[in-house]
């Protein structure tokens, strides 16, 4: 446990089975859909996406414990882009707060995804693997709504507190 009372390495429920993103494109509709860890799976993507890219070291070189960067892939006909954003454990910059979940993002990239994807103010983003809510901390800091899911229930309610405590300061 990390202080406050939070897993800090507990395996992710599912995990340890190979991603199928078929389902989830099928079920957008033809509608934005944004996928990490893209590069695990990418023989079972369909032609026409494209992938985007968190630059996690930006430069720094790598780290032990981290990967470099992480792919992501979406169905919106964007140019590639990068998006570089420094998260190496207690060296991540603009988040201050510990960790909270084992493959936690950072808001700002939460918020460059919806934005990057095209989803309009006011418009709703289905986050079906929430984790710690930070894709819904985005979704309040730029005006979207937020739906999320998460098998976990010590995560569910550590993404509540933090999507809760984002409501109360935005109030």
């Amino acid at each position: 446990m990390i202080p406050g009372g939070y897993p800090s390495s507990k395996p992710i429920v599912g995990d340890d089975k190979p991603f199928d993103p078929m389902p989830w494109i099928n079920a957008s509709g033809g509608k934005a859909i944004v996928l990490f860890g893209a590069d695990h799976y990418k023989t079972r993507l369909p032609e026409g996406g494209r992938f985007m890219v968190w630059d996690k070291s930006c430069g720094q070189g790598s780290a032990a414990m981290f990967c470099d960067a992480e792919f992501i892939w979406t169905n919106r006909k964007n140019a590639r882009s990068i998006y570089r954003h420094f998260w190496m454990g207690a060296t991540r910059k603009a988040d201050t707060k510990k960790k909270v979940h084992v493959s936690q993002k950072p808001v700002a990239l939460m918020a460059w995804c919806i934005e990057t994807a095209r989803i309009g103010v006011g418009k709703v983003v289905l986050d079906p693997f929430m984790g710690s809510g930070s894709t819904g901390v985005a979704c309040m800091q730029t005006g979207r709504k937020f739906i999320g899911c998460e098998i976990d229930a010590e995560y569910f309610l550590i993404a509540c507190q933090r999507i809760e405590e984002e409501l109360q300061r935005t109030a």
